[in-house]
């Protein structure tokens, strides 16, 4: 008998290139497991295990390559806006023949913007998650009322019943009482 929950490969695919895609963009894998975890309805901590447990072996030289390609983009950057600076302050000295003066900071630019994007991409996740959170808690706080708290309407409307049929003698006649011995 198989397991109604069992991982299968499609679910070991959409893990392994979600957790390969958040490495290469700089973001964590907490990250990667908890948007995995939204779309296949599972706890991030079973997307972790199973990452962990499983997956991971399978894709250790993606992972490797990922983790380059994350740090050769941020060094890129840093080299680039380092380098617009610099070529910036040189302008002011050289002449104006150079092809295209701007060509640095339209680079350095894009790839502001793609962090931008990253950014609020990321903004976007948690918003979510903290809605998704918010969520929860009501639901906590509203099963809390439920076992703590007062009796909701329908126990009411039922206790109602329950005593108006004491008053009338109907348990009376189902379980007569019984009488004092003497």
């Amino acid at each position: 008998m198989r397991r109604k929950d069992e991982w299968n490969f499609n679910d070991d695919l959409l893990l392994a290139q979600t957790v390969l895609e958040h490495i290469e963009n700089g973001k964590t894998q907490l990250k990667a497991f908890e948007d995995v975890a939204l779309r296949l309805k599972r706890t991030p901590a079973a997307c972790g295990f199973r990452w962990n447990s499983t997956v991971r072996k399978k894709f250790d030289k993606q992972i490797k390559s990922a983790k380059s390609k994350s740090k050769s983009e941020k060094k890129h950057l840093r080299k680039s806006i380092v380098s617009t600076i610099t070529h910036g302050k040189d302008l002011h000295t050289e002449s104006q023949h150079s092809v295209s003066p701007f060509d640095p900071l339209i680079q350095t630019l894009t790839m502001l913007k793609r962090e931008y994007e990253r950014m609020t991409e990321t903004i976007d996740d948690l918003t979510k998650q903290v809605s998704h959170l918010t969520l929860q808690v009501e639901n906590h706080e509203s099963a809390k009322s439920l076992v703590s708290g007062s009796p909701s309407e329908d126990m009411q409307n039922l206790m109602q019943i329950i005593r108006r049929a004491e008053q009338l003698g109907l348990f009376e006649k189902i379980v007569p009482k019984e009488k004092p011995a003497g």
